[in-house]
């Protein structure tokens, strides 16, 4: 198989799109998507190429055993590194446990829903929360048969005793886009499971949308200007003249998120918030979210008694389940 010669040792950074471009080589990522896979491998991400920063090199990935990739091109350690890393977005229990550990990612994640059970002039951070992973229905009292099997994210306030008149049940879907597939869609979208939970007489609903990309490359993040506190001769802020660099897959994706999530037609009883997550270089650890997209619930007028006493009573008897949040410092 012949290669697009535009894809060799000479390709360098400012021909990165025109590579990427070459049918040649998406003639060649196709062929060998399976042995990608094989190497455990995430996903083929078209524009995750190997770099060569000491030399501006651009080439693209090789899977191993392979005689017909440039010879040039091959897939780091460190790559390789870099993307098994992130096999942990693969499980959704392990995405919302390293949310639940992340107060400030947490806090954008449910503060939406933290506002609607208190609003103003009450402050929907002024209380502790106890938050729940996965709870199965029948700990709650709920008929096991059931939708949802289970109750991904439950919130309780918390102050002398639990608050269990204002109760957040939370249904929680991850989206894994690519550069590959920037578009990629979560595998449910979670209305019927959403839906269940305001059956079940939760007294707050909400559905969460978690968009955690793929890595992107620097060159295609965006250069935005440092402003100083000082004003120019028209009233505008001057740029100091330095730049940050922004990775705009998150927004991309949480705003792409929040469409769909809209055509959903959901009631006023169940909020929703579409939120994206950038990882950090090493891929462990939640370094940047998107604010926004988001709209709160009104309150459930089915609320359930019996629930309320199930769950004041699962807090008192299995405290192993939840994880006390403190969001300020008491003396």
């Amino acid at each position: 198989m012949n290669v697009c010669p535009r894809i060799d040792s000479s390709c360098r950074r400012s021909a990165c799109r025109a590579a990427v471009e070459c049918r040649g080589w998406h003639r060649w990522i196709a062929q060998h998507r399976r042995a990608y896979r094989a190497a455990d491998l995430i996903t083929i991400d078209l524009w995750s190429w190997h770099i060569h920063w000491h030399t501006g090199i651009v080439c693209g990935p090789q899977v191993a055993g392979s005689s017909n990739a440039p010879s040039s091109c091959r897939l780091s350690q460190h790559f390789l590194v870099r993307t098994m890393s992130r096999n942990w977005t693969e499980s959704e229990t392990e995405v919302l446990t390293r949310v639940r550990n992340s107060r400030q990612i947490l806090a954008n994640l449910i503060g939406f829903m933290l506002e609607a059970a208190f609003p103003h002039p009450e402050h929907q951070f002024g209380q502790d929360i106890l938050v729940a992973i996965n709870v199965p229905r029948h700990r709650l009292g709920l008929s096991a048969g059931g939708r949802p099997g289970d109750v991904d994210l439950l919130v309780v306030p918390v102050s002398d005793e639990p608050l269990v008149e204002r109760v957040i049940a939370i249904e929680a879907k991850i989206v894994r886009p690519t550069m590959e597939n920037p578009s990629r869609n979560a595998n449910a979208m979670g209305r019927s499971q959403a839906l269940g939970l305001l059956y079940d007489g939760f007294p707050f609903v909400g559905l969460v949308h978690i968009c955690i990309p793929s890595e992107l490359p620097p060159e295609l993040h965006l250069r935005i200007p440092r402003v100083s506190s000082k004003l120019g001769l028209n009233g505008e802020l001057v740029e100091t003249g330095e730049y940050m660099d922004l990775n705009p897959f998150p927004l991309i994706s949480a705003k792409r998120q929040r469409g769909r999530v809209l055509a959903l037609g959901l009631p006023p009883e169940i909020g929703f918030h579409a939120l994206g997550l950038e990882l950090s270089g090493d891929g462990q650890r939640f370094v940047a979210n998107t604010i926004g997209d988001e709209q709160r619930p009104v309150r459930n007028p089915q609320s359930s008694p019996q629930l309320f006493k199930a769950i004041r009573q699962i807090c008192l008897e299995a405290p192993e389940l939840f994880l006390r949040v403190c969001w300020s410092t008491r003396s």
